[in-house]
């Protein structure tokens, strides 16, 4: 399912995008972060070292200053 998903990405690539990229994610943890900046060359990463797969939940409130501060 995964691969499938990934392949389909080509419309979002040159997109400008915004990850919020938990370290501590059992599923997409650091190892899948290079993959994901290369592929979405426009993309920006902010990284939680204590967060795992949602960091809005773990980590809120620098969760949305980073979304305001992003343009």
């Amino acid at each position: 399912w995964f691969q499938e998903l990934w392949e389909k990405k080509k419309s979002l690539e040159t997109k400008k995008t915004l990850f919020l990229w938990g370290m501590k994610d059992p599923l997409l943890g650091p190892k899948y972060l290079s993959r994901f900046s290369e592929a979405f060359r426009k993309s920006k990463t902010i990284t939680f070292a204590h967060a795992g797969h949602f960091p809005q939940e773990e980590e809120a409130e620098r969760v949305a200053e980073e979304i305001l501060a992003w343009n």
